[in-house]
């Protein structure tokens, strides 16, 4: 996947809502609220498998939801990575999250 890749699928957004700017913005709105929660949850959840399998599932469903490829596909990595790499994974849902959130601020 390509580092140029757009944070958000405005394809996706556009399908979804039938175009709607107001529904897209207010979708994209109550993403950036509950995305943060996640990723502090997994902060917590490090050696917590099945929380930690729990919350990144969501996180991947709402990232998929919104047209957050990248951030979904880290989120389903993260969702089955085992113990000793999560903290790896953590930081990169992070970084993903600092695009997704700033795409979503210029929208």
């Amino acid at each position: 996947m390509s580092d140029r890749e757009a944070a958000l699928d405005r394809d996706h957004l556009d399908a979804c809502t039938d175009g709607d700017r107001g529904l897209q913005k207010e979708v994209l709105l109550l993403f950036a609220e509950q995305a943060p929660r996640y990723i502090a949850a997994l902060a917590q959840e490090l050696a917590d498998d099945e929380a930690w399998r729990r919350t990144a599932h969501r996180l991947k469903g709402a990232a998929r939801a919104v047209g957050a490829r990248r951030l979904a596909d880290r989120a389903a990595s993260a969702e089955l990575a085992p113990a000793t790499e999560r903290t790896d994974r953590l930081g990169a849902l992070e970084a993903e999250w600092l695009r997704v959130e700033e795409a979503i601020r210029l929208f």
